[in-house]
């Protein structure tokens, strides 16, 4: 018979399949790119080096990365 920490863990792991299941099932964004430089989804400016360094698949700056956040939490 299972305890609670058993069951606890179980469910954990199911949570954790789910999550990244979706996440590798979700279409991803392409970049866009002029000149060689990747250019914002949203506003078109250049998305800066250290942007990009820290997160190269990146589609938004971070001003329009934020927005993108708060109106898919709405």
């Amino acid at each position: 018979m299972p305890d609670f920490a058993d069951e606890a863990q179980k469910r954990t792991d199911e949570y954790l399949a789910a999550a990244l299941s979706l996440q590798q099932h979700r279409p991803q964004e392409e970049q866009h790119m002029k000149d060689g430089v990747i250019l914002c989804l949203e506003c078109g400016e250049p998305i800066p080096l250290a942007r990009l360094r820290a997160l190269p698949d990146a589609v938004r700056c971070v001003g329009c990365q934020e927005t993108h956040e708060a109106t898919e939490a709405a």
